[in-house]
């Protein structure tokens, strides 16, 4: 995880290994910039990346995988917590597009996405509010 700001080996390049170990510690990595005061969006972006990578690679349908798809959605749940409030806040206050604010958003769309496809069970808060981010 010391490496997340080395443009040369970033967290989520798929040479990582992807593993329960390798989900976790991205989890635990994003619950600790969600308490930030201010909120790092390119690193939570990167380690949405990572998690996108790791749902296309990884088949996590069966029961071996229930605990961490549960921890991983409520992380995803946070963000895009995050993204709702932070959309709210923008309106009307500039013009100027907020490039790490779309890329997090874009990197949340594709990690929400790809764990939905093999984890149709799993109970997402997913709300109006983080689909209207989208519109």
């Amino acid at each position: 995880m010391g490496d997340l700001h080395d443009e040369k080996e970033l967290f989520l390049k798929t040479g990582y290994q992807h593993s329960k170990k390798t989900l976790i510690a991205s989890i635990k990595v994003i619950n600790k910039l969600m308490l930030e005061p201010e909120i790092n969006k390119r690193d939570l972006g990167l380690l949405s990346k990572y998690i996108e990578s790791f749902y296309h690679r990884v088949d996590t349908s069966s029961p071996y995988w229930k605990s961490e798809n549960n921890i991983v959605s409520r992380t995803l749940s946070k963000i895009g917590d995050y993204l709702a409030k932070a959309y709210n806040n923008l309106h009307g206050i500039s013009n100027e597009p907020d490039e790490e604010l779309s890329g997090l958003t874009s990197s949340w769309v594709a990690a929400m996405i790809e764990m939905a496809k093999d984890n149709s069970t799993i109970n997402y808060k997913i709300s109006m509010q983080y689909w209207s981010i989208m519109f």
